[in-house]
């Protein structure tokens, strides 16, 4: 046994060691100017970029050919976190650029973290094709990885699937290169494997594509921006808490705001969302992108106002994903509607409640602040309830007040005909006895969550008094009082898959309220 344990860490130790330095995770040969890299820190460290360099080894040369420094592009003074990735796409994005300044694809632009060589006569580094070789160097040359082979032979022309054409490029087939097989370089994007642990650091006697990527289709980007990695840490994938999206009138303005969706993660690892399908009309013969989401915030907004025709399209049915760098959620459907009937009635799109978590003392007052879009909404008053009165009131201004300890929430609602709501949950404690949000987070812990089969462990460094459970709405769906231990399993085996708050009181009278999500 100890042998083996021995053998094992051996392992586990050179395995480590290993995971030194970046790779290219995702290779996008695109459409065209749909041109990616994907570089991946494998890493338990943080990697600042600005030491590296991408390098275009063009049609089978040994070297860049002559004039090389606009075959290599040096990377922003930016770092990539532990296990995350960071996407380089070619900076082709005016929408009246045609021919070699063709813009690339809003469903790649999006994917984005930086934009590189705009000028193809000035830096070729992110123009490359099937055939060529991509090399992620150090800054003196030092070989990191490489997508591809330099030198001959250069790879001949080979059938590539759906395109109908023969290109330049690598093939399915040993030896790779000579046309016999797939082509699969070209018109596709390329995948790392996850069990790549480590880049190439020299010049493959021959380069077999499948050997450590997998590959699809062309002008597939939903993979940019998340990489699977089998040595990263355990992580769950974001799930979709909020989605909400009103009907707009078709003489709105560019910057309304037309909805917004909500991932949360597990982790608390920031999310991203992006839409890959839906958000494209054409009208005239133009190409319009009528809405931008925004990846940080979910929020959805017009961009261009001259997609809105309800004659040629009244639904967008945009797809929507949400990652954490770790692992994607499958797309969700939003439907956002166009009203075709010119309207002088702006509507509520969206209210933001600040904070959305408030504590207040027995006898305190605290304001709870709300911002309406957008800006032009026609009647932007609201209604503002507590849905336990004798737990905390609530006046026309966002003034709250404790009134007994528990928790409760608070409900605004817009006054026009939109429905549209937001919440803030309110906890009151006794005088003296106020949260200490740091100290009470590092004594309660509530896991797991997500919450797997309606069932979840409460545990505390002291003894608990008290846990309940409520839906969004504020209605209590289970309790259970005089715990009287550190560690409490609790069981809501009729509660439905959504967002609840889980209430526990401690017997030193601390409170903690925590969001949890039923899978």
């Amino acid at each position: 046994m100890k042998k083996f344990l021995s053998i094992f860490l051996a392992f586990m130790s050179l395995n480590a060691m290993s995971q030194t330095d970046l790779i290219i995770s995702e290779y996008v040969e695109g459409g065209g100017n749909n041109r990616a890299l994907e570089l991946y820190n494998p890493t338990n460290k943080e990697i600042n970029l600005s030491a590296y360099q991408v390098v275009r080894y063009s049609n089978g040369e040994d070297v860049p050919p002559v004039g090389n420094n606009i075959w290599k592009v040096e990377l922003p003074n930016q770092t990539i976190a532990p296990y995350s990735t960071y996407v380089i796409v070619v900076d082709k994005r005016d929408p009246n650029g045609t021919g070699y300044e063709a813009p690339i694809r809003k469903t790649l632009e999006q994917r984005a973290d930086v934009f590189l060589c705009p000028k193809y006569n000035q830096c070729k580094a992110m123009y490359f094709s099937g055939d060529d070789a991509v090399a992620l160097e150090k800054l003196d040359g030092t070989l990191v990885d490489l997508f591809g082979r330099w030198g001959a032979p250069r790879p001949e022309k080979a059938y590539v699937p759906r395109s109908n054409k023969q290109v330049n490029c690598w093939t399915d087939t040993k030896p790779y290169f000579d046309g016999k097989g797939i082509g699969i370089t070209a018109d596709h994007t390329m995948i790392r494997k996850s069990d790549v642990m480590k880049g190439v650091i020299s010049n493959p006697a021959l380069f077999n594509p499948l050997a450590e990527y997998d590959t699809l289709s062309k002008n597939t980007f939903n993979h940019l921006g998340w990489h699977k990695f089998d040595n990263a840490p355990a992580n769950q994938t974001p799930v979709f808490t909020e989605v909400n999206v009103n009907a707009f009138p078709a003489n709105s303005e560019n910057g309304t705001v037309v909805g917004k969706v909500v991932a949360t993660d597990a982790e608390n690892d920031a999310i991203k969302y992006y839409c890959d399908y839906g958000n494209y009309i054409k009208i005239d013969e133009k190409g319009i992108v009528p809405f931008k989401l925004d990846k940080e915030t979910g929020v959805i907004t017009l961009v261009d106002k001259t997609g809105l025709n309800k004659e040629v399209k009244d639904t967008f049915n945009l797809k929507i994903v949400a990652t954490d760098g770790y692992s994607q959620t499958d797309e969700i459907l939003v439907r956002v509607i166009l009203d075709g009937e010119e309207s002088t009635n702006m509507l509520v799109s969206n209210i933001i409640l600040e904070p959305t978590e408030l504590s207040v003392v027995l006898g305190e007052t605290k304001v709870i602040t709300a911002k309406v879009s957008p800006e032009n909404a026609t009647d932007k008053t609201l209604t503002w309830k507590s849905n336990d009165e004798t737990i905390a009131t609530v006046d026309n201004n966002g003034s709250v007040k404790g009134v007994k300890v528990g928790t409760t929430e608070i409900t605004v609602t817009a006054n026009d005909d939109s429905g549209e709501i937001a919440r803030c949950t309110v906890t009151v404690t006794e005088e003296g006895t106020g949260i200490d949000e740091e100290q009470v987070m590092e004594i309660v812990n509530i896991y797991p969550n997500p919450v797997l089969n309606n069932q979840f462990v409460v545990k505390a460094e002291q003894k608990i008094k008290q846990i309940s459970v409520c839906n969004l709405v504020g209605s209590e769906i289970y309790k259970h009082i005089n715990v009287d231990a550190q560690e409490f399993k609790v069981n809501v085996p009729n509660a439905e898959v959504g967002v609840y708050f889980v209430n526990v009181t401690l017997q030193n009278g601390k409170t903690k309220t925590s969001k949890i999500v039923l899978k």
